[in-house]
């Protein structure tokens, strides 16, 4: 077993997140059973779920994100139940949504980028260095100013992955949060 992120243990090559045989309902009464399909996440890989409309991959992202209790099945983040994650473990997994107005809430890029670690009561000056890497990394650092709505496609597109992965360094490590910014 090692140290995992802010106090879970996991073994050592465990994968992050597992999702086997998931099963949900809808509100309309409309189940969904993923059935043989098992999705494994390991520390450092970096995955996308592509498909065709209806084919569940928000509701997949959703589960992961603990933001929907499965009815059967597993998914589970950091070795928990993904539906018990607390925000500060929630915070270390990153989504990016098709359509990037549909993420972005900043009214500046900067202050989008800063969106998260803000939240989670990181100090101000490693709020502005994690801004910055994250920025540099997708080009927008010299755009840090502008409105978020006067950019391309394109570029928002980059915010949106720059403030999902702000709380990763540039050679894909997460930062850890240690336990007095979490709550």
């Amino acid at each position: 077993m090692n140290s995992g992120i802010d106090g879970l243990t996991s073994p050592v090559c465990a994968p992050v997140v597992e999702v086997d045989d998931l099963q949900h309902h809808f509100e309309d009464g409309t189940s969904v059973r993923t059935g043989e399909i098992r999705l494994e996440v390991y520390p450092g890989e970096c995955v996308v779920l592509i498909g065709p409309n209806g084919s569940g991959k928000s509701t997949i992202l959703n589960h992961i994100l603990g933001l929907s209790k499965p009815v059967g099945g597993t998914v589970r983040t950091f070795g928990k139940p993904s539906h018990l994650l607390e925000d500060n473990h929630r915070a270390h997994i990153a989504a990016v949504v098709q359509n990037p107005d549909d993420q972005l809430i900043g009214p500046t890029v900067k202050d989008d980028v800063a969106f998260l670690p803000v939240n989670l009561g990181i100090a101000r000056v490693d709020v502005s260095r994690l801004v910055e890497s994250s920025l540099r990394r997708f080009g927008l650092w010299e755009s840090g100013d502008r409105v978020i709505h006067a950019l391309s496609v394109g570029e928002r597109r980059r915010l949106a992955l720059a403030g999902a992965l702000v709380l990763c360094d540039g050679d894909r490590k997460s930062t850890r949060l240690n336990s007095s910014h979490a709550n």
